[in-house]
């Protein structure tokens, strides 16, 4: 059935240009030029929304600030999370790989992206977009913003999707197609594979431009963009990490092999070595998930590579060299989800971008040596005990 779906794809892409206009044009129709949030078009429309979780304002613990810089969490975070559930609806598109829900009057569900309330993303929409080719019957989507070729974003906003699926009360069963990102190489393949979704149902968002679904059955964004909810790590650990791991492991998590490391890493090594840490890099380990609910405690720069962090057991310090350049919440948020000990280090960016800048920082960082071994060994004190292999470093 995929490749069936996957050749069709693939016949539409190639001939479309060479259609007469007339013909193209019924292919496809204006832009999404409105919004609205999902609840509201349920009931003003074709839609049925099924209520999962109730919405809660949000209570996190302050960060601990190490150094002579701290950063606003407050501001950059929400107060308050949405109410979760799940919209079935017909005739709604599924447009790109981010799988954007565009509903057949023209409404793109906002709230159901990574963007959420923040509608900056809508500016960006084509000015046409194709009526995509039809599925009959009922398409289950898990796909969200940045989860292809993403593995953070493919784990966190992808796969927990399938948490309020499931409590929807729809099984496996109920569909006759999922549409998902592709999950990478390594570990994303290892959890999607103990997903146990089947094969042959499987639709790949990379491959698609747009997908008419005679029955849509979409959830809720899990969270608010760069904010976690606890459920989300709940669900994460409850499929993949069964049994938790004895923890007799400190990692720190390296980018080696991307942008935004450390200028001073030889002083920082030392540190390193000297507390019996790992230097350790999740893409060598397609059993990383494994190796962050082992261990007692995380350090590392922001970024994708501290989604483990997830996997992390109740309790686990975490040490995040946030960079000046590259402030998010991400990994406070997701530390405060998962129940651990969260810690901050602000270390100065080498290069400085304007403020309000889009997406990754690029530039280096400095760490301060003294202040990384104050709040390593403090971090020490206060860990469990725990019994580290000899070959750490």
């Amino acid at each position: 059935m995929f490749q069936k779906v996957k050749g069709t794809l693939r016949k539409l892409r190639t001939n479309s240009t060479k259609l007469p206009k007339k013909i193209l044009g019924l292919l496809r129709f204006a832009r999404a030029n409105k919004i609205l949030g999902t609840r509201d078009y349920c009931d003003k429309y074709d839609g049925k929304w099924t209520k999962v979780i109730p919405s809660q304002l949000i209570n996190r613990p302050s960060p601990k600030f190490w150094g002579e810089c701290s950063v606003d969490f407050d501001v950059l975070c929400e107060s308050s999370f949405p109410e979760f559930g799940v919209v079935e609806m017909q005739n709604a598109l599924l447009y790109g790989e981010h799988g954007k829900i565009i509903s057949q009057e023209g409404f793109w569900l906002n709230d159901m992206s990574w963007f959420g309330k923040h509608e900056n993303e809508f500016k960006k929409m084509p000015k046409f977009i194709s009526r995509g080719i039809y599925l009959k019957g009922r398409v289950l989507s898990i796909a969200s913003d940045f989860a292809v070729n993403g593995y953070g974003h493919f784990v966190t906003d992808c796969l927990s999707r399938l948490d309020l699926f499931y409590k929807a009360g729809y099984t496996l069963a109920d569909v006759d197609y999922i549409f998902s990102p592709r999950p990478t190489k390594g570990n994303a393949t290892v959890l999607f594979d103990m997903l146990k979704l089947p094969q042959h149902k499987l639709i790949w968002a990379d491959d698609c431009r747009a997908i008419r679904a005679e029955t849509l059955i979409a959830t809720s964004f899990p969270g608010t963009r760069r904010n976690y909810p606890h459920w989300v790590t709940q669900f994460l650990q409850s499929q993949f990490i069964p049994v938790p791991a004895e923890q007799n492991r400190r990692l720190y998590v390296t980018r080696d092999g991307y942008k935004r490391n450390i200028i001073n890493m030889d002083d920082i090594n030392n540190i390193l070595q000297k507390y019996s840490f790992e230097i350790y890099n999740p893409i060598d380990s397609i059993n990383s998930h494994l190796d962050f609910s082992a261990a007692t405690m995380v350090v590392g720069i922001s970024g994708s590579a501290l989604t483990g962090l997830a996997f992390c057991q109740t309790g686990t310090k975490v040490l995040e060299l946030l960079s000046t350049d590259h402030v998010f919440p991400y990994y406070y948020s997701l530390s405060d989800a998962a129940d651990l000990d969260y810690h901050c280090l602000v270390c100065k960016s080498e290069y400085q971008r304007e403020q309000g800048s889009w997406g990754p920082s690029l530039s280096d960082i400095y760490v301060d040596p003294s202040v990384f071994e104050e709040a390593i060994k403090e971090l020490i004190g206060t860990e469990a005990k725990v019994h580290l292999p000899k070959h750490a470093l």
